[in-house]
């Protein structure tokens, strides 16, 4: 039999699980479409949200999902496939 702190950790860890690609993803798209604002937004709230080593690792995520959205934008604007 389990409790209800089980269920909690397991939806929250689901939770985390689809919501930092979906924030990853946003910056990205944010970037490729030239939306620098929103990308700043974003990052300040995660910032905010996560102070400290998670914070960090976070904000690493993000530049590095900013650099490939670069990338990508890159490629396909030059009509190569």
């Amino acid at each position: 039999m389990t409790d209800g702190f089980s269920h909690s950790r397991s939806l929250a860890y689901a939770s985390l699980i689809t919501v930092l690609p979906g924030i990853i993803a946003t910056v990205g798209i944010a970037v490729g479409l030239g939306a620098e604002s929103l990308r700043d937004t974003v990052t300040d709230l995660i910032d905010d949200v996560a102070p400290g080593a998670s914070g960090r690792i976070l904000s690493e995520a993000l530049q590095q999902g900013e650099v490939a959205s670069r990338g990508g934008c890159s490629f396909v604007a030059s009509g190569r496939s």
